[in-house]
């Protein structure tokens, strides 16, 4: 059960960093600072 729990949380890391890479390739490196800094202070 504790397994499962860990790998669950790894996988939404690694997504989460897979997303952030793409987003960053996309938008290139400022835009996605600021989009998460709008994010962060909302």
């Amino acid at each position: 059960m504790v397994e499962i729990v860990r790998l669950e949380k790894e996988h939404q890391l690694w997504t989460r960093d897979k997303i952030q890479r793409i987003e960053q390739e996309k938008y290139g490196l400022p835009a996605y600072v600021q989009k998460w800094k709008d994010l962060l202070l909302k």
